[in-house]
């Protein structure tokens, strides 16, 4: 969350945290990386926590005005609190990518890769593990790997369901 040091009351924020991701499905690796551009000058407003969070949320068109504004309080005290870092933002957000991956190995990934292998076709695994060496960094060559799990993969065996031997 980008904290140097815990202060009073960041057990609650926190906390409040951890019940705002359970109103929506929320993709956590791009919730926790993004989470880094909110800066401690932002304008809390919910255009703003969409333009800086939104990706992160599987269905952005569903969240309930009271869901929004949840997240709109949430933010604000976020803010607040990034206010009385002693760092800047940009050592902030250093700290936090070097903690917060960007590409992770997702389900629906590895399920992509097991097909093409076992059509003998070894490039998306090549490519996969050539981003997973260095998570942490920005690829903008596999930008498309930041992303959610898609539509397809929802249902899919493999993807969504695993079995005790995947």
């Amino acid at each position: 969350m980008g904290l140097s040091q815990l202060e009073e009351g960041d057990d609650e924020l926190i906390k409040n945290l951890i019940d705002s991701l359970q109103l929506a499905e929320t993709d956590m690796t791009i919730f926790f990386r993004n989470l880094s551009n909110i800066h401690q000058n932002a304008q809390v407003s919910w255009e703003e926590i969409m333009d800086k969070l939104g990706n992160a949320f599987y269905k952005q068109g569903e969240l309930t005005e009271t869901v929004k504004d949840k997240w709109a309080v949430w933010m604000g005290n976020y803010v607040l609190r990034l206010q009385k870092e002693a760092r800047p933002d940009e050592e902030r957000v250093q700290a936090m990518n070097r903690v917060n991956p960007k590409y992770v190995l997702r389900n629906y990934m590895a399920q992509m890769v097991i097909e093409e292998a076992e059509k003998g076709n070894y490039q998306l695994l090549n490519e996969v593990f050539e981003l997973l060496k260095r998570p942490y960094e920005e690829q903008v060559e596999n930008e498309k790997w930041f992303a959610k799990r898609p539509e397809w993969a929802r249902n899919k065996i493999g993807c969504s369901a695993l079995s005790c031997s995947s």
